[in-house]
């Protein structure tokens, strides 16, 4: 369920080279080197050959330590500001900016918070994919929200756990309305234990958390911080 991209076929060009260039310095049937100059030409193609390869391995390091940054850093379940949220924040329609504090927030000595824009689609909204799975010690799920509009706005909250089948009536989903200034929302996880029909939440096995907003008919904009359990 993958369409093909060009840094497919570059990662495929550059494993490929890798295991090539190596070879290439153990074919005895190369002849036109002369032992004095194949020996250091072989140790460089070697070490650029392992360079590649080590390479590969680059993306699954940064992830790995993610997790265990994630991990780390649990009940808070994503502080945006962090080196390891990007790695499970997928945007929808939608774009998260690194900005100053608008004028009305509440710590103004804090450098810097995220701006969240959701654009005009069906659902726009922001994701955060695998958080810390186990909520099953916590009462409480807490996110600190921030509008510098004059109205009120509504978004939508949902939380899936792992076993979701994908209808409406099996996931939590509630709508917040972001008055102006600050907003805390707080949401008790009996709430989101008892949400689907049938069955109750795994609370060991949540797998993801979307903050999204419903035909929007101009651009919204609400500033975010963090998320957390309590």
């Amino acid at each position: 369920q993958r369409d093909a991209e060009f840094s497919d076929v570059v990662r495929d060009l550059l494993g490929a080279a890798s295991f090539l260039g190596v070879y290439f310095t153990f074919d005895s049937r190369i002849t036109y080197w002369t032992e004095i100059s194949r020996r250091p030409a072989r140790y460089v193609i070697r070490m650029m050959s392992l360079l590649i390869f080590v390479s590969a391995f680059i993306p699954l390091g940064l992830s790995g330590t993610a997790y265990i940054m994630r991990n780390q850093e649990f009940p808070q379940i994503c502080n945006f500001g962090s080196l390891w949220s990007d790695q499970f924040v997928n945007l929808q329609d939608a774009t998260l900016t690194k900005v100053f504090p608008p004028v009305g927030w509440p710590d103004r000595n804090q450098s810097h918070v995220f701006r969240l824009c959701l654009e005009k689609s069906e659902y726009p909204g922001l994701t955060i994919e695998e958080p810390y799975p186990d909520w099953s010690s916590y009462e409480t799920f807490c996110a600190d929200l921030f509008s510098d509009r004059r109205d009120t706005l509504l978004l939508g909250l949902r939380i899936d756990d792992l076993h979701h089948n994908y209808s409406d009536n099996d996931r939590f989903t509630c709508r917040l309305v972001v008055a102006p200034g600050v907003n805390l929302i707080r949401i008790p996880l009996e709430q989101v234990r008892g949400a689907p029909t049938g069955r109750e939440t795994d609370m060991k096995a949540i797998q993801r958390i979307i903050l999204f907003g419903h035909q929007p008919k101009r651009p919204v904009i609400v500033y975010l911080e963090r998320f957390w359990l309590e």
